[in-house]
């Protein structure tokens, strides 16, 4: 609760004030509702939408269906901004995507090195060059043009990369990106991944929906793909019928030899361990 009461009040304090803030109480069992609640009836630019609890991915629908403004942004409720965060717009009315840096609260500074505005192929570049980023796959320290989001709504049946996927489909909607190295937002680090408790065939739907969407989006990272790659196999490792599953997957084999086996040895190790597991 305190942490959220940070967050709201660094919204509060903006140097630019014309904005809307959509509040979703996604079924919360403490006084978080109540705080909201004290926030919308003393500021008018503060809505509340109560819900039964679905889930991060519902919740952020919830805020993409009510939103009236031109811009779209997600602030996490144990994250903050700093008072220049929003101001970022005014600068940038003509673009599709405003990224800036971060600063993390175990100390961890986030920023791209090639600030400015990206366009067309240049955009693509872009995403090549840094897609493998932490910071270019998360919904928050961005705007995304409401008009452009449309009808996208985050997967609600996806607990786990559900951020990633819908960052990563508007991407390829974009064809202009502005990159501000201000670091004006203030991320609360956490292992949230070591409370997941995942199944191997849902693993695979997850690995399978975010490497669709990158094929579609037209960009080689190869940095990303090792991302996309062993993030997910660690989800497995160690229990040997989960990694015999991942092995013997068509669509996780083909990736592997086609994006990340660059080298005969590479594809020689992929099969060892394959056949290892089936010994």
């Amino acid at each position: 609760v305190g942490l959220m009461d940070d967050c709201i009040s660094s919204l509060k304090n903006q140097t630019f004030d014309d904005f809307e803030v959509i509040m979703v109480d996604d079924g919360s069992s403490d006084r978080s509702g109540k705080i909201c609640d004290e926030y919308m009836r003393k500021d008018n630019r503060f809505q509340v939408f109560h819900k039964e609890n679905g889930g991060v991915s519902s919740a952020r629908n919830v805020g993409l269906e009510n939103a009236k403004g031109e811009w779209v942004t997600f602030l996490d409720a144990d994250d903050a901004i700093e008072r220049e965060y929003l101001s970022v717009i005014i600068q940038n009315p003509n673009v599709d995507m405003v990224i800036v840096s971060y600063v993390s609260t175990d100390c961890d500074c986030a920023e791209i090195p090639q600030g400015g505005n990206y366009e067309g192929s240049s955009a693509r570049l872009f995403l090549a060059h840094h897609l493998g980023k932490l910071h270019l796959r998360t919904p928050w320290a961005k705007f995304f043009k409401r008009e452009l989001v449309g009808f996208r709504r985050f997967n609600e049946s996806l607990h786990l990369g559900e951020d990633t996927l819908f960052v990563q489909e508007y991407y390829s909607l974009c064809d202009s990106i502005r990159v501000d190295n201000t670091r004006t937002y203030i991320y609360t680090a956490s292992d949230a991944e070591a409370k997941y408790k995942l199944s191997p065939d849902y693993v695979i739907h997850v690995f399978c929906l975010l490497k669709s969407a990158y094929v579609k989006l037209g960009v080689r990272c190869i940095p990303y793909e090792s991302f996309l790659y062993y993030w997910f196999i660690h989800f497995v490792e160690g229990n040997n019928e989960y990694l015999r599953r991942w092995y013997s997957c068509g669509q996780i084999r083909s990736f592997y030899m086609k994006y990340l086996a660059n080298t005969l040895r590479d594809r020689l190790s992929y099969y060892k361990q394959w056949l290892l597991l089936y010994m």
